[in-house]
């Protein structure tokens, strides 16, 4: 299982603190959990393609920004350091779209990604509650239209009132969100890609 995965699953304040102290996180430090999925669109054609733009979205979050965190191939975890006082999401997650953008346009790969973005987080159990909100978003961003794009996490609801001008749909559209948010927990604690494969077929 990936570091992503056990973090994401961590259902503990301690599981949680020891996964991120690993990865130079200090307790009580605020930070933004993002999650980026690679090639949504599936246009890659190859394991060696996706991991290459795999690691090249893994390369925006190096330096003093943030850590990427070690997931199956495809998924980027990402702890933004977030700068002291007012956080602002929406602000972060449209400068990561940006940088991602350019990274990909620089190294010449033709692929989208979708970026989840989490709360902002000081405990561990915190942390971990946001990245599985972030990856929540991030599967909901590769529905939306090609390239770049992202969608916020933290608040699932807002997704779902989306579906509300169509009462009827509205309880069925939730249990297909959380039946798509357990398939991709399956993947990220045992590094399948159930999910990919549902896209295609759904396509």
């Amino acid at each position: 299982e990936s570091v992503l995965g056990r973090l994401i699953s961590a259902t503990s304040e301690r599981d949680a603190v020891e996964i991120l102290e690993r990865l130079g996180w200090a307790s009580g430090t605020v930070v933004v959990p993002v999650v980026i999925r690679c090639d949504p669109e599936l246009a890659l054609t190859s394991q060696r393609s996706l991991d290459s733009v795999t690691q090249t979205v893994e390369s925006v979050f190096t330096g003093t920004r943030g850590r990427a965190i070690p997931a199956t191939a495809g998924v980027v975890g990402a702890l933004l350091t977030a700068p002291a006082g007012h956080v602002d999401p929406a602000a972060l997650a449209s400068e990561l779209r940006h940088d991602i953008a350019g990274a990909l346009r620089d190294r010449g790969q033709a692929a989208g990604a979708a970026i989840g973005v989490g709360r902002p987080a000081t405990s561990g159990l915190e942390v971990a509650q946001e990245f599985r909100s972030a990856a929540w978003a991030a599967t909901w961003a590769a529905l939306s239209e090609d390239g770049v794009r992202i969608a916020p996490g933290g608040d699932q609801r807002t997704t779902r009132q989306l579906f509300t001008l169509e009462v009827g749909l509205a309880p069925a559209v939730a249990e297909q969100i959380d039946r798509i948010g357990r398939v991709q927990s399956h993947d990220m604690r045992h590094g399948t890609d159930l999910l990919e494969t549902l896209a295609v077929f759904v396509r």
